[in-house]
This record gives structure tokens, sequence and C-alpha cells, in this order.
């Protein structure tokens, strides 16, 4: 599969049904499971997947496939998505990284990439990250890619900070 962007450590490319088992640990374990409960079924990840490769085809944006360039392995996702935020349509740059893989780098790496990418292919004046209030290991991948946080949201029910950088002059 074409890789869409490449950062010093990571390739990132679309998302497919074989790569069900590698994402299914990125959820896998209590932390991740904290905020996306619903993911510790096999079914619910393999929908996911299907969910992100529906957005590339219909919203030209949608999470990818974050793979180690030293071992090709895939460690998560990072990437674009769109979402309704206060009545307002706002491009997110979301992410997940396997347990075994964090406090690496990957995340904030993957998420600066995906920002860059963004800037050149994207006509936004903003992108937004939005974290739960209390997933403290996303916040701080997210005061790293972002230069501003705003206060609380509601996103899908739940409490969420929303962190953005407006578009570079």
């Amino acid at each position: 599969m074409d890789t869409i962007l490449r950062t010093a450590r990571l390739d990132l490319r679309p998302l497919v049904s074989g790569d069900l088992d590698a994402m299914y640990e990125v959820f896998a374990d209590a932390y991740a499971r904290r905020f996306y409960g619903r993911m510790d079924d096999r079914a619910e990840v393999a929908a996911w997947i299907a969910w992100c490769r529906r957005g590339y085809l219909e919203k030209d944006a949608g999470l990818w496939a974050v793979l180690r360039r030293d071992t090709g392995e895939l460690i998560g996702d990072c990437g674009p998505i769109w979402q309704q935020i206060d009545g307002a349509p706002r491009l997110e740059i979301g992410w997940h990284i396997a347990a075994a893989h964090r406090r690496q780098g990957f995340a904030t790496e993957a998420g600066r990439g995906v920002m860059a990418w963004c800037w050149d292919n994207r006509e936004v004046d903003r992108l937004i990250s939005l974290v739960h209030v209390d997933n403290e290991a996303s916040a701080v991948v997210a005061a790293r890619v972002h230069s501003q946080v705003t206060g609380v949201t509601d996103f899908k029910g739940l409490p969420h900070r929303i962190y953005w950088t407006p578009r570079p002059v």
C-alpha cells in the first residue's frame, strides 16, 4: 500500500483489513480501554478500520496506519478526521499508539507529520485535536503538537479539551 507521508522514523499509509490484529493490540491495554472501551472486541476494531476506510472515500480524511520504518511494524494510527465541534466542521488530528511503543515520541512525531501534510493538502484555518479530560498521555502529545488549548467541550457525550493550531501565515 502506498505511503502517504514519511517522518524521520515512521511511514503512514491507509489502513487495510489485514491490519486487524495489529490495531486490536493498539487498543488492548487497560489505559487505552479507559477511553475506547468498545474496542475490546475484534469486530469493533474491524468496524473501526472500515470506518477509517470509508472516511478516505467519503471525506478524503481518516486515520492512517503508523509503521516504524526500522522494523515495518504497525504500531498505531494517526491522521486527519473531520469532526463536528460546537456546530462547525473541524479537521482533527487523531492518534492511537500501542502500549509497547508509547513514551518514545511516536505519537508526537506522527501528529506533527500529519499537521504538516494537512497544511500542504487541506484548506483549513486551523487543525484541532480532541482529548478526553482524563487522558493525560494524549494531553501531553496534544500540547507538543498544537500551540493552543481551549476549554472543555462535550464530544459524543464526554468532556474533551480542544487543542488547536491556526494555519501558519
